[in-house]
């Protein structure tokens, strides 16, 4: 952890030397900073032929990566967060995000496949291991002569598991970003909305979940 800090924290001075952020549309930047994170989901508990729905939510923390070329792109995400949901929930993500740009400029449509690993301890289900892969399309609109931009993106998304939460297909709509606070920091966000299936180990059953997901915080660039 401690090392961690160091690495981090030399990581931000160094960016901080470098001078101003980048412009949007500048090519192989690296944009970097921790993040707070909310949850809010409502979904069906395990409890057959009830139509009940319930409301949960947790928050945590993480750290976001990007790194933009011409035509291609890359963005991680490692997080942690407690959950509260039907009983106590702790997980672990790590997401990577591969883009394929479809022009240049202020509008960039693009393809976005993304793949990572949970780790999830859960009152209901125990230990889990989950692989999430997905297909987006998306575009993003950088501000002229401006660290400034958004994305927007819709697809899909499976999540491979023996018994998980989130088994199955999921609909996933999602949107990020970028504003410049001063000429060396900068504000990230990301909100998720996803929807589908819920699995319980314990339940021959499963339900429909909806979740909202929303990552905020402070960010550099060089």
């Amino acid at each position: 952890m401690k090392t961690f800090l160091i690495v981090a924290g030399a990581g931000f001075a160094a960016a901080a030397a470098a001078g101003s952020l980048p412009n949007a549309g500048d090519e192989h930047v690296m944009r970097f900073g921790p993040l707070a994170s909310g949850i809010f989901e409502i979904y069906s508990p395990p409890r057959y032929g009830s139509a009940e729905l319930l409301a949960a939510g947790g928050g945590g923390a993480g750290f976001w990566a990007q790194y933009d070329r011409t035509w291609i792109g890359y963005a991680m995400r490692l997080g942690g967060a407690a959950f509260e949901a039907s009983g106590a929930r702790m997980s672990i993500d790590w997401n990577n995000e591969y883009y394929i740009y479809m022009n240049q400029g202020k509008l960039r449509p693009f393809i976005m496949i993304s793949a990572g690993y949970g780790y999830v301890n859960s009152e209901i289900s125990g230990n889990e291991n989950r692989l999430p892969v997905s297909l987006s399309n998306g575009a993003r609109w950088n501000a002229a002569d401006s660290p400034l931009y958004y994305t927007f993106s819709g697809g899909g998304k499976i999540v491979v598991s023996g018994d998980n939460f989130e088994e199955g297909l999921w609909g996933v709509l999602r949107g990020t970003g970028y504003f410049p606070l001063t000429h060396t920091v900068a504000l990230y966000a990301g909100l998720e909305l996803a929807g589908g299936k819920r699995n319980y180990r314990f339940e021959n059953e499963a339900g429909n979940s909806w979740r909202v997901n929303l990552d905020v915080g402070p960010s550099w660039a060089f």
